[in-house]
């Protein structure tokens, strides 16, 4: 009694049928295994690229001069905050607001750590400063020069050299790898389709 449903596999034959799992072909899926992995979507890259000022157009020999000038600025932002002050008032950290300001740019920029969003802060800060002196007419260039430099940070970048490098591909990490985790969970189990002819040749 022959019954359509049911199929005798032999184990010296093989059996003429299709892999599928999650109702895809074996060729695309092991295209898709030797392929690239799953990239993250443009606009999120592009925030990403917008917030920490690096790119895949960024490269090591400006990043180099750029954290050049980076050490030397940042150490000046300290130094122009600790020099006025008196060593008692630095040790009952006596700050002032353009004080704390100008220490956080300064490790900041250092660090390359958040940069770009700190010297954006930064730069709207000491305008500010600068508009109320020039309301005075009196106006304050050491607060326009700080301006201008923490304005030119925000625009380049930290470069390559810098933790915001790091930060920002451990994000991209965390998010493909979420990416892959939904896709595997969608996709369901293996399948295999048999069909009734069977090739008795040994495989």
């Amino acid at each position: 009694m022959s019954n359509t449903n049911v199929i005798s596999v032999d184990p010296g034959a093989k059996t003429l049928g299709e892999l599928r799992v999650g109702e895809n072909r074996l060729s695309r899926i092991s295209r898709r295994l030797s392929g690239p992995g799953k990239k993250v979507t443009a606009p999120f890259r592009y925030t990403l690229n917008l917030l920490f000022g690096i790119n895949r157009c960024v490269n090591t020999r400006f990043s180099g001069k750029m954290m050049l000038l980076r050490l030397i600025c940042g150490g000046l932002f300290i130094v122009m905050t600790l020099v006025p002050m008196s060593i008692p008032d630095i040790m009952a950290a006596n700050f002032t607001t353009d004080a704390i300001v100008l220490t956080a740019v300064g490790i900041s920029i250092i660090l390359g750590l958040f940069s770009r969003m700190t010297t954006l802060a930064g730069a709207v800060w000491f305008g500010i400063l600068f508009s109320i002196s020039l309301e005075k007419y009196e106006p304050d260039m050491t607060c326009a020069a700080i301006m201008m430099v923490m304005a030119i940070f925000s625009v380049l970048g930290p470069g390559l050299y810098s933790m915001d490098r790091y930060i920002r591909r451990l994000i991209l990490c965390l998010v493909r790898a979420g990416k892959k985790k939904t896709a595997r969970c969608k996709k369901g189990g293996i399948q295999y389709n048999a069909y009734g002819s069977v090739d008795r040749r040994v495989s």
